[in-house]
């Protein structure tokens, strides 16, 4: 009697880490013995599954999948397999509903002054926005020095400004961790 390896069990989805036109799978690992994973998306709307990383091994529990277009609704699948054999049928399956954004940049305009403050203000831009990043200095000097500010804020009130100064002036909005 030739003996048999028993199928591998099947990874489950556990969570998304989704970004700018990507998404960061994770999964549990499956039970017994498996040689690693393959990871597949494919737009929701279609039935054609493309092939993510053919190179993950046993114990790997993470898989960027890059390249995605914004505001599509996706969906993957995490196959074990052993050798060459793989868990057909047993997949796990999980949609995302969509992926986000880069923002737009904000366009920044100066609402108000006086000798020693400039109020800058802008409108919040297109795309998903976890905060502003607003940089400022003088014209003779070297670095920028930036303050971080909510999703929420709309306005900044740079004052301590030495009168007869020129300054300079940006702002960018950022999702996560990527800016515009």
């Amino acid at each position: 009697r030739a003996c048999q390896k028993a199928m591998p069990g099947v990874p489950m989805v556990a969570t998304f880490d989704k970004g700018i036109n990507y998404v960061t799978l994770q999964w549990t690992n499956p039970a017994g013995n498996y040689t690693g994973v393959k990871v597949y998306h494919k737009l929701s709307s279609s039935s054609d599954w493309s092939s993510v990383d053919s190179t993950i091994t046993s114990g790997a529990t993470t898989c960027k999948v890059s390249g995605l277009s914004a505001g599509n609704t996706y969906d993957f699948k995490v196959e074990s397999y052993y050798s060459n054999i793989t868990n057909v049928g047993t997949t796990s399956v999980a949609t995302l509903v969509s992926v986000d954004t880069m923002p737009n940049a904000p366009s920044l305009s100066v609402s108000s002054r006086s000798s020693s403050a400039i109020v800058f203000s802008w409108s919040k831009p297109s795309g998903g926005i976890s905060g502003y990043i607003f940089y400022y200095k003088k014209n003779s000097a070297s670095s920028y020095t930036s303050v971080s500010l909510g999703s929420n804020v709309t306005s900044y009130n740079l004052s301590g400004l030495d009168q007869g100064t020129i300054y300079n002036a940006y702002l960018k909005a950022y999702y996560n961790t990527e800016s515009n």
